[in-house]
């Protein structure tokens, strides 16, 4: 049974170094790469398979009903959705001017439709709880779709925007972190760093992701090396 459970799951991702998803594949024959169509609680969206279904370990797996996969993508289906991303991406300018006339307090980030082009996700950015149901009706009624609103941590808007850190290198986050690991200060100081904040500071305004993937090795190396001044 375990077999068979295991040939029925696939993990899927909705955007580059997003988190990764597990999907019912009803049997499917599927390999990493391929797009699918899969069934959320918005409706129908197109995510590509990164665990086929022979590669998924069981005990990843949560406890909750898993949602189909619908089909593999078609041509069609990869066209339509991008040509719901241009006009997301067109239409934000618009939702950020509804946000500023509904008094809206946060920035609206990102959009996002499903493949039926009839929902329509505002991604926003804010530490605070925000009451967004006034901008969700103008904007339902300026766009003719219902309104989803999807709020967002600094380091989450990092991600959606992507960039280059004090590195050089492209954001750790937009590019292939799947997961925010927890950072401390007293990493920084295990590695003698200096505590400035715009030195250990990533784009996102809070620590340094990258702190966090030495932390190991310099813990190891703290038990076997001698103290300062021996």
């Amino acid at each position: 049974p375990m077999r068979d459970s295991q040939l029925s799951v696939a993990g899927v991702r909705f955007r580059n170094a997003g988190k990764i998803f597990y999907f019912h594949a009803g049997g499917m024959r599927l390999e990493p790469g391929e797009y699918v169509v899969v069934e959320t609680s918005r409706g129908a969206e197109i995510a590509k398979v990164v665990i086929g279904p022979d590669q998924v370990v069981v005990n990843e797996l949560g406890r909750e009903e898993l949602k189909p996969i619908l089909r593999l993508a078609t041509e069609a289906d990869i066209r339509r959705a991008d040509d719901l991303k241009r006009q997301a991406e067109e239409l934000l300018p618009e939702a950020r001017r509804l946000g500023e006339s509904a008094g809206f307090r946060a920035h609206i980030d990102g959009a996002d439709f499903t493949l039926d082009g009839r929902r329509l996700t505002l991604s926003f950015s804010s530490d605070d709880r925000i009451d967004y149901r006034d901008i969700v009706r103008r904007a339902s009624d300026r766009f003719g779709v219902k309104v989803d609103m999807r709020q967002m941590g600094s380091r989450d808007r990092a991600k959606l925007a992507g960039g280059y850190g004090i590195c050089g290198r492209e954001l750790c986050c937009s590019s292939w972190l799947t997961t925010f690991p927890s950072i401390s200060i007293r990493m920084a100081k295990e590695q003698d760093l200096p505590l400035n904040p715009q030195k250990i500071s990533g784009l996102c305004g809070r620590l340094l992701c990258c702190l966090s993937y030495e932390e190991e090795g310099y813990k190891e190396m703290r038990k076997s090396l001698p103290k300062l001044g021996q």
